[in-house]
């Protein structure tokens, strides 16, 4: 095994795309690993496997220190209209990848803010139990028993992060906001489907170099869970209004009667790894975010 490697499932998706080109940059020794590839340059850097065959996976996995787990089916649309497939994908390729994990071996898994209660009329912090009817959350929150099941007739270390609300450029356009900004594109007008919710966005670059402080201190995060957001409870009334005056469109604005209402604080994070957040504000994030897609 080479010493400090990493690997990255789920590399030619939104996230692990970023990441690992991040972590290139960096020059730190890194592959990614995806059933599709990328189409530029960083194709070379990318193993083609599906995550289901475990057959090629145990030849694979054996090669590299840290394994940085994001592949799976994160389309919820998706997810209900086919549940087998998506609970193999998400639940039996993880466990292929945690059961020919060795105690030398370092596991970073990325779940999600769905495994919290999306209505919750607190703060979410790492104490909130997990509690959810959201079919994609129940998976994640399988994944995490199955990783700690693991971990300890293995022997590896690992670390659990919950990821909160993801924008920014290249993200696929049935999420939040390339909707609302492609709906301002085409139809002149955002809808905002309740002015009331509030969530905790975070922009891509500042997941990407937050958890690049997660590797960097990597024995301060093992065998935790950690929430990462931008610890901000931003409402998509706010969101709206910034999206609108930038595409100069109209806004409309609903109601619910029942509102989300899901955002973290970061504290655990800074105090776990002595770090403040990298936080790029809301409106420069979201300005950028319709740059890309007015391009595209």
């Amino acid at each position: 095994m080479k010493s400090d490697n990493y690997l990255i499932t789920g590399a030619s998706g939104f996230l692990g795309a970023k990441i690992l080109k991040d972590l290139i940059l960096k020059k730190i020794k890194v592959n990614g690993l995806d059933k599709n590839l990328l189409n530029n340059s960083l194709k070379k850097k990318i193993i083609r496997c599906d995550i289901l065959d475990e057959k090629k996976l145990k030849k694979i996995l054996p090669k590299y220190k840290n394994i940085i787990h994001l592949a799976a089916e994160n389309s919820r649309s998706t997810y209900k209209k086919n549940k087998l497939k998506s609970h193999q994908v998400n639940v039996i390729g993880s466990e292929n990848i945690l059961k020919n994990l060795n105690k030398d071996q370092n596991f970073f898994f990325f779940s999600s803010c769905q495994v919290y209660d999306e209505f919750s009329k607190k703060i979410i912090t790492e104490k909130t139990k997990t509690s959810t009817k959201d079919i994609y959350g129940k998976s994640k929150i399988l994944t995490e028993k199955t990783i700690i099941k693991y971990a300890k007739e293995k022997g590896f270390n690992f670390c659990i992060l919950r990821i909160f609300y993801v924008f920014g450029e290249g993200q696929n356009n049935e999420f939040l906001i390339p909707t609302l900004i492609n709906q301002g594109f085409k139809n002149k007008t955002i809808e905002i489907w309740d002015q009331n919710s509030f969530r905790d966005l975070q922009y891509i670059n500042d997941l990407s170099s937050n958890f690049q402080t997660v590797l960097l201190n990597k024995e301060k995060a093992f065998s935790k869970i950690i929430n990462l957001g931008s610890g901000s409870r931003t409402s998509m009334k706010q969101v709206g209004k910034i999206l609108s005056s930038k595409i100069k469109c109209n806004l409309f604005l609903k109601i619910k009667d029942k509102s989300v209402n899901c955002y973290t604080s970061m504290k655990f994070f800074e105090k776990t790894f002595n770090k403040k957040i990298k936080k790029t504000p809301l409106e420069k994030a979201l300005n950028k975010t319709i740059s890309y897609y007015l391009k595209s």
